[in-house]
């Protein structure tokens, strides 16, 4: 092969240029070579199995020889079998790179299912390389890459063959590791391929537009219906959060408006008549005020009373939830209980003397409140005093002013109407607990920090043991939801009076909480925070169990159409998988489990009588294939391992076993197969099996040790003779299927019929190791099991019951033979046809010759029986066979080349097994007798070998009389044959002797 002068070729190095000059990518892998190494020459010794045929074109078939000049030139060869190539190459003075490319198909398609393509090695040189590389290719069977190819490097200025081996070595890892990482992104591009499978199956592709469509559907009228629903549901939620504030804070509005109103009132009608030196006047007065606030206004009154400017009052209290009349003065509070109540209306019925008398009663706040609001109603700052621990006061003065001060007051008297803060604090816990929402509320006073009514039961006032009160704040309150409440107030006002008066505000705290502060202030000295609270939750609740309820629908939407969509997808695909499934069994050439349920799809059902159709013609035509190639077919992904089948040459000879001598070469030349990317598992399972059997339909010859079984039905001539051809063609049907089934099992072959002959194979189409054991197990099976068809089937028959004379006499005999044959496919690509070349045929028709005038069942050849250790057998005769070199039939062969094929081979009859049985110990005297029979008879075939006729002579008399003694009616024709054959050979010997 001439090289290229091209400088362009030199450096693309990474590409492999084909027979049609178009360049194909390669895998690379990069070998350095460091800069201290010298240039060196190594030249392995290669085997013949290595040797690049020189129709590759990869090496010239000129011989060069290694040369030297004094210009740092050097040409080095790598001799292959008389076969060398000659490259050069310059050193650079950097660290030498090589590539090593592996050359991937044009189509940059990979068949993962097949061994790595053989790695092309460039080989080094030193300098003056050449503008084309050449490569040196490994032998197809090796699935690794290989570094050990020739490899050539030279030190600058000299040549050694010490660091080369390091260079090979280090080249040797590198590859190694290259090849680790190339498997592993085989192994990744399969998980994608893999991926890729699955989701581009039509399964896939309906459920996703099945389950997408009612996805799409759900998100389109969920996103419709919750976002024209939540803000109206906001919305609505802010307005009742709004109205129930306003709706507190409006309550605590009228109250305060209708104490002042009836303070007002009554002001009016006592200025008329006020006379409060008359004690009796006030008493009344008061008493028609209390009581009737107390039928309106039950809970909210305390105390209505009239005062005047030094702190003296007198009016109607409520002690204790019991009415009573209160003299205040400077000195001490009297106390007179009102008795019926209910029944007195005009005065209080009362003892003239005080039911209880209290200190005085500290009313300085009161007429504080009345000279700064002289003249018009005013509330008081809530109050306590010690006198009366357990309340604590809210007061609406309401006096009457005077023209001028005098001693510094404003007013004279004053008209008192008295609010407890437990009062207003009941409304807000019936408030709270009509709210159904789970609201909380308090007052606050602006000034004080005060809570002046809160909706729990809370101590407004504790005193401590010196008299001093304590009043419940914000900074005190314990109650926990309310104190997260206020601390929510503090972070978002941290001074409660930057809200202005009669302002609302509202926000989000904490916890979900809304938080409304409403800051109260009235003409008549009212300056509070009304605070209202109440959980989002209670407003959003009902909402959001409703989207979360139409949600969990939605999902059970979703949940059910994609579990409809799959069973419907399944239901769709689910013929085609069939199909798919049914069309691997036809692969398989496994025809008879073809079974179909057959689609309510008109199209799919259609498709369905068409395969089947099909199926039908397959079958029609599988009866005419060899058997042995369908048996193959059916069980080579089993029994064959993957062969690699050279990238050139697709049909070749191939050495067999180790019985194999020789091989035929370059038979046919086939065109390379393309490899092609798997789409579907099945297809992958197929193409593994298609790779191991594509061989069997391939041109191919080989030498190998081949045992064939023939069977011998004696009696078929007269059948076919007498009886008519329907009852005969079924006859051989059922010994067609019996044979068919015992071949299945064992790996045989049917190779054809010859009239009355069947012939089997074994070792032929499947290597079977052993195979002479393989096929005397068939013998004695076939025997037993046609010989049971015809005792309980045939002769049964009504057909076969006029030729019950025939059918007494066709009998099966066997004769097994091994020997050597060239066997293969033959033919050309459009006809083509399995055969063996060898003379076993003949052979096994002078066995069973033998057998039929000895009248045996199954007779084998020497070679066999040496083969057979578990079975009992007896020589019976000696025949001239034709030996393995013959390949002619002895009719057409010359009588020098007839006399010179002859071997004189020993035939053996096979007895019983000699193999241990489980119950062996419970027939073990009759199977000794039985496995001992043929004792004397081996006995006397040892003296016959050894020419003591005589001796065997005695034997074989000895053996018919112990045979015929044990009550068995038929001869033994070989012992009474080679009886006469001792008599004849000893007359003869005798007669040698005399002369």
């Amino acid at each position: 092969m001439t090289t290229s002068s091209n400088p362009n070729h030199h450096h693309n190095n990474n590409n492999i240029g084909t027979k049609n000059n178009r360049v194909l990518p390669s895998l690379t892998v990069q070998l350095f070579q460091p800069e201290e190494s010298s240039s060196q020459q190594l030249q392995p010794p290669l085997s013949s199995s290595r040797r690049v045929p020189s129709s590759q074109g990869l090496f010239p078939s000129s011989t060069s020889s290694s040369q030297r000049s004094s210009s740092s030139s050097l040409s080095p060869s790598l001799n292959n079998n008389n076969t060398s190539t000659t490259t050069s190459t310059t050193v650079p003075s950097r660290a030498r790179r090589s590539s090593f490319s592996a050359p991937i198909p044009a189509n940059g398609i990979i068949n993962l299912n097949q061994p790595p393509p053989p790695l092309f090695v460039p080989i080094r040189s030193s300098i003056n390389a050449p503008s084309h590389p050449h490569f040196l290719k490994t032998t197809p069977s090796d699935r690794s890459i290989h570094s050990a190819a020739v490899l050539s490097s030279y030190r600058e200025g000299g040549g050694g063959v010490g660091g080369g081996t390091k260079d090979v070595i280090n080249d040797k890892e590198s590859i190694s590791s290259s090849e680790e990482s190339t498997m592993l992104e085989y192994g990744g591009y399969m998980i994608l391929n893999c991926l890729w499978r699955m989701f581009s199956s039509i399964k896939f592709f309906l459920i996703l537009l099945l389950c997408g469509s009612v996805v799409i559907s759900v998100l389109v009228l969920s996103a419709v219906w919750l976002g024209s629903l939540l803000p109206s549901i906001y919305g609505f939620s802010t307005s009742v959060k709004a109205l129930e504030s306003d709706k507190l804070a409006s309550y605590i509005q009228q109250t305060i408006g209708n104490v002042v109103r009836i303070s007002a009132a009554a002001k009016s009608q006592l200025t008329a008549t006020l006379d409060y030196s008359n004690k009796t006047w006030v008493e009344k007065q008061m008493y028609a005020i209390f009581k009737s606030e107390m039928q309106f206004q039950a809970g909210l009154t305390t105390t209505t009373f009239i005062g005047d400017d030094i702190g003296t009052c007198y009016g109607i209290f409520s002690w204790n939830g019991m009415p009573a009349l209160i003299d205040a003065n400077l000195v001490d509070q009297k106390l007179y209980y009102c008795k019926d109540f209910e029944t007195h209306d005009d005065y209080c019925h009362r003892n003239s003397t005080p039911d209880a008398i209290l200190s005085p009663f500290d009313l300085s706040i009161i007429v504080e409140i009345g000279n700064k609001f002289a003249g018009r109603p005013a509330f008081t700052p809530s109050y306590t005093d010690k006198t009366l621990p357990q309340y604590a006061f809210l007061s609406l003065i309401n006096s009457w002013k005077l023209p001028t001060p005098v001693n510094g007051n404003n007013f004279k008297y004053y008209f008192g109407y008295d609010l407890s803060v437990g009062s207003i604090s009941n409304y807000l816990k019936k408030f709270s607990e009509s709210d159904e929402l789970g609201s909380r509320s308090m007052v606050v006073e602006a000034d004080s920090n005060y809570i002046v009514a809160f909706d729990r039961d809370v101590p407004f006032v504790t005193w401590d043991a010196t008299g001093n009160s304590k009043r419940l704040d914000l900074s005190s309150l314990e109650d926990p939801v309310m104190t997260g409440v206020v601390q929510n107030i503090k972070n978002k006002y941290p001074v409660l009076k930057e809200i202005r008066c009669n302002q609302k505000v509202s926000f989000s705290g904490s916890k979900g909480m809304f938080i409304s502060i409403q800051r109260l202030c009235t003409d008549y000295n009212i300056d509070w925070f009304i605070v209202y609270a109440v959980p989002n939750w209670s407003f959003i609740s009902s909402a959001a169990i409703g989207v979360c309820s139409a949600m969990a629908a939605s999902i059970i939407i979703v949940i059910i159409s994609t579990s409809i969509g799959i069973f419907l997808s399944h239901k769709v695909v689910s013929p085609f998988y069939d199909l798919i499934y049914l069309f691997d069994t036809v692969s398989d050439m496994d025809l008879d489990k073809i079974e179909i349920n057959f689609s309510r799809f008109a199209e799919v059902r259609h498709l369905q009588h068409t395969f089947l159709f099909m199926v039908h013609r397959m079958k029609q035509y599988r009866c005419f294939i060899p058997p042995h190639l369908i048996a193959q077919i059916e069980g080579s992904g089993e029994e064959q391992e993957l062969q690699q089948m050279d990238s050139a040459t697709e049909g070749s000879v191939t050495k067999g076993s180790n019985t194999s001598t020789n091989s035929i070469h370059d038979v046919v030349p086939q065109k390379p197969s393309k490899p092609v990317l798997n789409r579907t598992m099945t297809m992958t399972d197929r193409k593994k099996k298609f790779s191991s059997t594509r061989n069997l339909f391939a041109l191919h010859l080989e030498h190998k040790m081949i045992t064939m079984v023939s069977i011998f039905m004696e009696g078929l001539n007269e059948l076919i003779q007498e009886a008519p051809a329907r009852d005969v063609l079924q006859l051989l049907s059922d010994v067609f299927d019996q044979l068919n089934a015992i071949i299945k099992t064992r790996g045989g072959s049917l190779i054809g019929t010859e009239n009355d002959v069947i012939n089997l194979a074994y070792n032929a189409v499947t290597n079977l190791p052993r195979h002479e054991k393989v096929a005397v197990s068939t013998a004695q099976v076939t025997i037993e099991k046609l010989t049971k068809f015809k005792a309980l089937k045939w002769k049964n028959l009504d057909c076969w019951r006029r030729y019950s004379h025939l059918m007494d006499a066709l009998k099966f005999r066997v004769a097994v033979c091994s020997q050597l044959s060239h066997c293969g496919n033959i033919g050309n690509s459009e006809m083509k046809h399995f055969t063996i070349m060898s003379s076993l045929k003949h052979n096994n028709e002078l066995m069973l010759e033998t057998a039929k005038r000895l009248d045996l069942e199954i007779v084998m050849s020497e070679r066999v029986s040496i083969q057979i250790d578990q079975f009992m057998m007896r020589y019976v005769d000696t025949q001239e066979m034709i030996d393995d070199s013959a390949y002619t039939s002895p009719l057409f062969m010359d009588e020098q080349t007839h006399a010179s094929s002859k071997v004189s081979t020993k035939i053996y009859e096979l007895g019983e097994s000699t193999a241990v049985k489980e119950d062996e110990w419970m027939y073990e005297l009759a199977d000794q007798e039985k496995k001992g029979r043929w004792a004397l008879y081996n006995k006397a075939c040892d003296y016959y070998f050894q020419g003591e006729y005589g001796e065997a002579i005695s034997h074989f008399e000895a053996f018919l009389h112990k045979h015929s003694s044990s009550g068995t009616t038929a001869a033994d024709k070989p012992a009474q044959y080679l009886l006469g054959r001792c008599r004849s050979l000893l007359d003869q010997h005798s007669l040698s002797s005399g002369l």
